[in-house]
């Protein structure tokens, strides 16, 4: 099966927000699995979830199809990359299994980010 991901890409003052999974070595821009929904819609209740956060997509980026095994599992995905912007909403980190922040853009050559840009 296919998964189907949108992520946004949220700046603000030169930095970029990203989540970190508990126990895990790498990050990811904000966003997750589309339910019945636009991709659109999806993206914009992922950011109200986990940020508390309403925001608007300015455009579409590009997307990538990622096939990777964790365990005995193979994982297919196809991941829609949008920039976004804030309009409403005062940040909150709402992961339980991950934390939130804002990663200066200099050192995103620096860190392992899942899937790669």
């Amino acid at each position: 099966m296919v998964e189907t991901i949108a992520r946004g890409i949220l700046c603000n003052n030169n930095r970029v927000l990203l989540s970190k999974k508990q126990g895990e070595d790498y990050y990811a821009l904000v966003g997750g699995h589309i339910e019945e929904e636009t991709l659109q819609a999806g993206l914009k209740r992922e950011f109200k979830e986990e940020t508390n956060l309403k925001i608007e997509i300015e455009r579409f980026l590009y997307l990538i199809e990622n096939a990777y095994q964790k365990g005995e599992r193979k994982h297919y995905e196809v991941v829609f990359y949008f920039l976004v912007h804030r309009v409403g909403g005062t940040f909150m980190d709402r992961r339980d299994d991950a934390t939130l922040s804002f990663v200066p853009l200099e050192e995103i050559k620096n860190i392992r980010l899942l899937p790669p840009l």
